[in-house]
């Protein structure tokens, strides 16, 4: 019955994640595209990525985790931007489903519905999986506690997804180590010598692309965390501009309530949050002596304690969403069978509702602004159009500087075997930025022109932009996309 369960409310899950995502309106920004670069890279040249993206700290980066687990989509997408989504979706199926086997239904469909978990789980942002490796340990020290005996394979795998959190988001996991420590030593969890032994083989093993990279490059990252360390109270300013003494106790406590009413409801309603929260509140006293209450306070209490000396944004308690999620799941066995039945049918009505509010938003966007995938392409599409068949270089202004989004497109569109642009730039002359490139300069010379111009957020820097780029070009065509994004077709000016 519980499979039968957890595949539907998987199911359930995914269509929440991908309805309103449909027609390619998912957030395809400098992130997303300079990760799928590095895949494209990865598979074209058959050149393992040693590292992921950059953090906030400069010379220290994410690992590479996530190029390997998204690769083989990518690949079965044709590369895609949805493929590297889609491989969220699969892990959004299988940790519904597996939850639900766990630790009930009830947790599966809070899950599924969560407007947190949501909102994290229809793009492919690297930070944002760090809900799953969460589930996952989660699991492990549940089946842990409840063992004599814990077998060598228990402790391989919670050593390996703590291992992940550090490739997913190191602003986190160094908060979620020490965590884990705390629950294994708290609980009383049989970890003999030799369980600690394999966990932390296990934990090493995901590491050792870093390690290489370390090696080759005189310890890069090491170093940077030593200055780090050494200079954190400036060094930490850098990364996220906390406030202090009292307020910082403020500015956490409003980070941590905000997860919080993301993570338990499935509609975005404040005061709905404040009764749900003071429900779980009064309910612990019931169920403190259950393991998952107990656990789960210890990563939302810890959380909380350690972000008031360390650098913490918003999206570094996402982490958080499935821990709320359970420990919302735990204090709901509390009611009755009739009011538990009544919640959770609100909140499937809810969910509903959210989601054509999702899919409203989704339209308006995509009319106004430029973050979803969906324009980016129909500029591109729009820049083969202009160029008449005929041989054009391409050049586009995004805010975020570099145009990798534009490159990546271009790049996939020649997988698909589209003519590449005699050159595709922010500005003609440009190749160093994108290493991942592999595309030699060409001699052909370009008929036309084609600008591709994102709405400036500062102007100096558009201005700028556009007095390099269009001095010497004449515009003899416009095509406005949306309301953000606009296709020039070009010209050289006659002297």
């Amino acid at each position: 019955m519980l499979s039968d369960m957890g595949i539907l409310l998987a199911i359930y899950a995914v269509l929440l994640r991908l309805i309103p995502i449909l027609n390619n309106r998912f957030s395809f920004m400098y992130d997303n595209a300079k990760d799928s670069l590095v895949m494209l890279e990865m598979f074209q040249y058959h050149k393992p990525a040693l590292l992921g993206p950059t953090t906030s700290l400069e010379g220290l980066f994410y690992g590479p985790a996530w190029y390997y687990i998204a690769l083989p989509f990518n690949i079965l997408g044709q590369f895609h931007p949805f493929a590297s989504v889609a491989m969220v979706l699969f892990l959004v199926a299988l940790s519904t489903f597996v939850l639900t086997r766990v630790f009930g239904k009830t947790t599966g469909f809070l899950f599924a519905v969560s407007i947190g978990a949501i909102g994290t789980q229809n793009t492919a942002w690297t930070p944002y999986m760090t809900t799953f490796p969460m589930i996952a340990v989660f699991i492990l020290l549940s089946s842990m506690k409840h063992q004599k005996k814990i077998s060598l394979w228990l402790s391989a795998l919670l050593g390996l997804f703590v291992s992940l959190m550090f490739h997913f988001q190191v602003a986190y996991a160094v908060v979620f180590l020490p965590l884990v420590f705390l629950v294994l030593i708290k609980e009383k969890i049989p970890f003999a010598w030799k369980h600690w032994c394999v966990a932390f083989f296990a934990f090493l093993l995901p590491m050792l692309p870093q390690a290489f990279f370390e090696t080759r490059h005189d310890f890069l990252q090491t170093r940077s965390v030593i200055r780090y360390i050494h200079t954190y109270c400036s060094e930490s300013q850098k990364i996220q501009p906390n406030s202090s003494g009292i307020l910082r106790v403020k500015e956490v406590t409003e980070y941590m309530f905000d997860n919080a009413k993301l993570s338990v409801l499935s509609f975005d309603q404040a005061w709905i949050a404040t009764i749900v929260l003071l429900f779980i509140g009064i309910s612990i006293v019931k169920r403190k002596k259950n393991f998952l209450v107990r656990t789960s306070l210890t990563f939302i209490v810890g959380s909380f304690l350690f972000y008031l000396v360390l650098p913490i944004k918003p999206y570094y308690l996402t982490a958080l969403i499935p821990v709320w999620i359970i420990l919302f799941s735990q204090c709901l066995q509390t009611v009755s069978k009739n009011s538990r039945s009544f919640i959770l049918v609100s909140y499937a009505v809810l969910s509903v509702v959210h989601l054509q509010q999702g899919i409203d938003r989704a339209k308006q966007y995509e009319k106004t602004d430029v973050f979803f995938l969906g324009p980016k392409m129909q500029a591109i599409q729009t820049a083969y159009e202009m160029s008449e068949g005929k041989p054009f270089a391409s050049y586009q202004y995004v805010p975020e500087i570099y145009d990798y989004t534009y490159q990546y497109l271009y790049l996939v569109g020649q997988q698909n075997g589209k003519q590449l642009p005699t050159e595709f730039s922010y500005a003609a002359g440009e190749y160093t930025y994108i290493p991942q490139k592999h595309v030699q300069r060409s001699t052909t010379r370009p008929t036309f022109t084609i600008l591709i111009v994102e709405k400036p957020k500062t102007n100096w820097l558009y201005d700028q932009w556009k007095d390099r780029v269009t001095k010497n070009l004449e515009i003899i065509e416009t095509r406005k996309i949306n309301d953000a994004l606009t296709v020039y077709k070009t010209i050289p000016k006659k002297l």
